[in-house]
């Protein structure tokens, strides 16, 4: 990966929420041990009734004390990597996110050159994504809209690396950011192919008052995908306990890693977001001089 280029990260809130739910039946209240924590649950760790409802259909979930059935689950799930390893006396978590959307007009297929390095791309007109400035960013936000009923997807490039609820609260800031038109005439943007391997570090310690339950491990894995005619956002999340519980002529290009922000008119809180840089850009291995760059 080229020097001063930001690396790929995301993160899934609808994942988190739904495996801190299933290993919190009870509902009761949550002991934080450190900041992250703290402010991940004061500002997105509820949803209302209606906003659970929504994700519902995106989610599924496991609970178990044996670590194999948890690892088995989630490889029938399509995530073989997804591997926890706790005694028989202690408790594991699952919860995968699955969204799959649908433009509501497709773009077509192009390419982008960005230091003589060419990536697979797409192109869109202002017909089939809406364009705006947002007061306080450098950078213009398109949105795409789906055949999804609720739910759009937001472009934005973006110079500086946001990591776990810093992102959260930076790209749901971002949505309700004043908005104004940004004309253009077309805008290309980089498809995109990301899987990542993440430790939630931050969950470790959290734990439930009144109980003796405490998350030992917390490991998360993200998918997403960005071409022509969708978009695919995924993760799978684990938690185990150790105890029992423009100007208007303008061709917009993207050349910086983007923010891809997944949101749903009825939820206030974007459930999947992305940074993406080029080390989750499809890279073009044969050119033809007929295509557009």
């Amino acid at each position: 990966m080229p020097p001063n280029i930001l690396k790929s990260t995301a993160f899934c809130a609808a994942a988190i929420n739904f495996v801190l739910q299933l290993a919190n039946p009870n509902n009761f209240q949550w002991r934080t041990t450190n900041d992250i924590q703290h402010r991940y649950l004061e500002s997105f760790g509820k949803l209302t009734p209606s906003e659970t409802d929504i994700l519902s259909a995106y989610l599924k979930g496991k609970a178990t004390n044996i670590d194999s059935d948890l690892n088995n689950w989630f490889a029938e799930n399509g995530f073989p990597n997804m591997k926890l390893s706790y005694p028989e006396y202690a408790m594991g978590f699952g919860a995968i996110f699955d969204l799959l959307v649908d433009w509501k007009r497709p773009g077509t297929k192009s390419k982008l050159t960005i230091d003589n390095q060419v990536f697979e791309a797409i192109k869109m007109k202002p017909g089939a994504v809406a364009a705006y400035n947002l007061e306080g960013y450098d950078y213009p936000m398109f949105v795409l809209d789906t055949r999804d009923k609720g739910w759009k997807v937001h472009l934005l490039e973006t110079e500086f690396l946001f990591d776990d609820v810093d992102l959260l609260t930076v790209t749901t800031d971002i949505l309700v950011s004043k908005k104004s038109p940004f004309l253009f005439r077309e805008v290309i943007f980089p498809s995109v192919d990301m899987e990542i391997d993440v430790e939630l570090e931050w969950l470790i310690g959290m734990g439930l008052e009144k109980t003796p339950f405490q998350i030992r491990e917390a490991k998360k894995i993200v998918r997403l995908k960005l071409d022509d005619k969708g978009a695919r956002a995924q993760s799978a999340v684990a938690i185990a306990s150790r105890s029992f519980i423009f100007q208007e002529s303008e061709v917009y290009r993207f050349t910086k890693p983007f923010f891809i922000i997944f949101a749903n008119d009825n939820i206030s809180i974007p459930p999947f977001v992305a940074i993406v840089s080029q080390d989750a850009w499809n890279v073009v291995l044969s050119s033809s001089t007929n295509d557009e760059l």
